[in-house]
């Protein structure tokens, strides 16, 4: 009977000490996340004329040939306009390939991107994109619509597999 008060105690003692572990961890926690909060919401509190504000009154002028770095949450897994299907590498290749259009940020209406301008037709069915002038591939060569015809030939081709290809099939 005593080695059965024993055992009992024996366990009552375990789980004592789990529990006080958990508080322990739990108190220093919450410690580290005040202390932490603390910092950062004091870390603003200069006085006016000891903060810097050089970013603010004086914007960088913007050079060409420099670096862009952005953000993603997560790694783009394709890089070929026709084939993604994912919203991290459409970020992506949104941020390296333009279209003929694009849409204002603000009102959703479209703006001219790769063609400065467009036309339809009186019925609304043909539209006729006068591409920009001045934009170039990377090797150089000028864009042209041997380009536009090329990439909607492209995606219509049922060996590319194009996720797209449903957007293009009332396009002639």
């Amino acid at each position: 009977m005593r080695s059965n008060h024993y055992a009992g105690n024996r366990e009552h003692l375990q789980t004592h000490r789990l529990n006080t572990k958990h508080i322990s961890s739990f108190v220093t926690a919450v410690v580290i996340t005040t202390a932490v909060l603390f910092a950062a919401l004091t870390a603003g509190c200069q006085p006016a004329e000891q903060r810097s504000t050089a970013s603010i009154d004086k914007p960088e002028t913007p050079k060409d040939g420099g670096t862009v770095v952005r953000g993603n949450f997560v790694d783009a897994q394709m890089l070929n306009p026709f084939l993604i299907t994912n919203n991290a590498s459409r970020t992506v290749v949104g941020a390296i390939f333009e279209g003929l259009t694009t849409t204002h940020p603000e009102t959703g209406a479209p703006v001219p991107e790769l063609a400065e301008s467009w036309d339809i037709s009186p019925d609304g069915l043909t539209y006729t994109f006068k591409l920009r002038k001045d934009v170039k591939w990377h090797d150089g060569q000028p864009f042209t619509a041997a380009d536009v015809k090329f990439t909607y030939e492209t995606i219509m081709d049922p060996q590319t597999k194009s996720v797209r290809k449903s957007l293009y099939e009332k396009v002639i």
